[in-house]
């Protein structure tokens, strides 16, 4: 089953990235692991708002795991990488768009050797129901009678 497939994917990913983190200091060799408590903080993770359908399932089955409690925000990418920038509290930085994180990487505020690809996705091109000109690629857009377009996340 190809959904299955891809959820399993991303969960594989997830849990990598989760494990990875974004800013965590490396421990002392000699130092034991830490163990998940109640007490502990939760792992704060900033997500793209597209994650909304399926991360709040994956971070239920990662807390039945491993006990350790995940806390999810989700907004636009380039939104929450500038919060990083300013120091918001975030163990994880799943983006929407390589950029932002690229951006991280650069300017130090994230490991570089914690990036990680963690989906592939699709492009789409949709028209409002209400629209009678034919749009069927993206050279239409430049027409003269096409006067606007929405982006996602400009």
């Amino acid at each position: 089953m190809i959904y299955r497939d891809h959820a399993l994917r991303r969960w594989l990913w997830l849990t990598a990235l989760l494990a990875c983190g974004c800013g965590v200091p490396k421990p002392a060799a000699d130092a034991p692991a830490p163990t998940p408590s109640k007490a502990a903080e939760p792992l704060r993770v900033a997500a793209a708002s597209d994650l909304q359908a399926v991360l709040p399932e994956l971070a239920k089955r990662f807390t039945a795991v491993t006990k350790a409690e995940v806390s999810l925000t989700f907004g636009a990418s380039g939104q929450l990488a500038e919060q990083l920038k300013e120091g918001a509290p975030f163990d994880v930085f799943l983006a929407a768009n390589q950029s932002f994180v690229k951006d991280l990487v650069d300017g130090g505020f994230v490991r570089p050797e914690s990036v990680r690809p963690y989906a592939q996705g699709t492009l789409a091109l949709a028209i409002h129901r209400d629209s009678v000109e034919a749009i069927r690629g993206l050279a239409d857009l430049a027409r003269p009678d096409v006067k606007r377009v929405a982006l996602a996340n400009p």
